[in-house]
């Protein structure tokens, strides 16, 4: 979705009367419909907010490079990540491009979300690709182009009565990489398998409603204020991706200091033990779904002989990897060092023994040092040893008859 040069508005800016409407990661400009622009900022965030509810993460769901939106002449069909921020424009009427949705789920799952069995993820972004949103109004359900069974079981869980109160409840246990079937369990009270056959019924039966979601409360006059907009002034943060792209890695951080790729790219440039070991901590647990990042993580902390550690983000990089083989080759790169592991906690145990020992020794001698150093300063205040002193001779008795 990045361009190798993103431009920031698809029609001239020859209007001085610019203004902005700005919500969490988005911002809608304009320079002559402060009402469209508003509609198309509470899609945004209607989008946002629904989609948050429905995958459970606890937090709001955020993105690390802000979203700018222009009214244009007309609609591009895509979100494209140029220099430093995802960019489009929208027309002055028509509804928003179902493929903004779909860029939406997709870098909100990357950025937000700890990594889901592939189906799950495929099925939520299919379903909330035709996501319609009408003021407060939000409906969710409406078939894509061509169903298939991924869109169809989400489409049973998020619009069933019998599922909708319990599927927050699932995807939140496979986030925490609880496996599908006692996730499944757990949280429908049904196996897998079972669900599968409801899956196959429902697809077959091709008549499909939308629901409508738990819109967020939006008044679109006293929520979203206009605020004056300079396009000719940069925004936070402008610069990191061309200092990323130009090997500047410190320099990507300054402008973008959260950004987790720079930090591990810049942790492959440090000598310093301990700083490189920070930064690739910081990369992993900012950007969870890449296995990659905690597979280097394990691998400097073996390094670095903190195996409890390693040993964690083993499992991290495990729960992020995309798919089985992947699972399978770091499940196996993981059992390859737990050896290693053993032998380092023997040796530990016969080091700190032999250290103890040593110890005790050392205690030891200096005790019979400092006895030593104190019969000597008894002595030398007597006067010293006398020579000439008569000897003490053992005692004797005579022999009995």
């Amino acid at each position: 979705m990045r361009s190798v040069a993103g431009l920031l508005f698809a029609t001239s800016l020859l209007a001085d009367d610019w203004t902005v409407f700005r919500s969490g990661p988005f911002e809608v400009v304009t320079n002559n419909d402060r009402k469209r622009a508003r509609e198309v900022l509470n899609h945004l965030e209607q989008f946002r907010h629904v989609y948050g509810q429905t995958l459970n993460t606890g937090k709001e769901l955020t993105l690390l490079w802000p979203v700018r939106i222009t009214m244009g002449a007309k609609a591009t069909t895509d979100l494209t990540l140029g220099q430093d921020m995802y960019v489009a424009s929208i027309a002055k009427s028509g509804p928003v491009p179902r493929q903004w949705n779909r860029a939406l789920a997709i870098a909100f799952l990357q950025e937000s979300v700890p990594r889901m069995p592939a189906p799950i993820e495929k099925g939520l972004i299919d379903f909330f690709t035709t996501l319609q949103v009408e003021e407060t109004r939000v409906m969710g359900g409406t078939p894509p182009e061509n169903p298939d069974r991924d869109w169809a079981r989400i489409h049973l869980l998020m619009t069933a009565d019998e599922y909708y109160g319990r599927v927050r409840s699932l995807f939140y246990n496979l986030q925490q990489g609880v496996a599908p079937e006692p996730a499944y369990k757990n949280s429908l009270q049904k196996t897998a398998g079972d669900l599968e056959k409801e899956v196959d019924a429902w697809l077959a039966k091709k008549q499909w409603a939308a629901a409508r979601m738990n819109a967020k409360p939006i008044n679109l006059e006293r929520d979203f204020s206009p605020r004056a907009f300079d396009p000719a002034k940069p925004v936070a943060g402008t610069g990191a991706m061309a200092a990323f792209d130009a090997g500047d890695f410190d320099r990507a951080l300054q402008l973008k200091p959260d950004w987790p790729a720079a930090k591990f790219r810049a942790a492959q440039k440090k000598t310093d033990s301990s700083e490189k070991l920070k930064l690739l901590e910081e990369a992993a647990v900012g950007a969870r779904r890449e296995s990659s990042y905690w597979k280097a993580l394990a691998q400097e902390q073996i390094a670095q002989q903190k195996f409890a550690e390693a040993a964690r983000s083993w499992g991290a990089a495990e729960r992020a990897a995309a798919d089985d083989k992947e699972r399978t080759e770091i499940r196996q790169a993981r059992e390859a060092i737990e050896e290693q592991r053993v032998e380092y906690e023997i040796s530990e145990k016969q080091r700190k023994k032999e250290a103890a020992e040593a110890e005790l020794n050392r205690l030891r001698n200096d005790a019979l040092a400092n006895i030593r150093r104190a019969e000597a300063k008894a002595n030398a205040e007597l006067g010293g040893r006398d020579e000439n002193a008569p000897k003490p001779v053992p005692w004797w008795d005579d022999p009995k008859d």
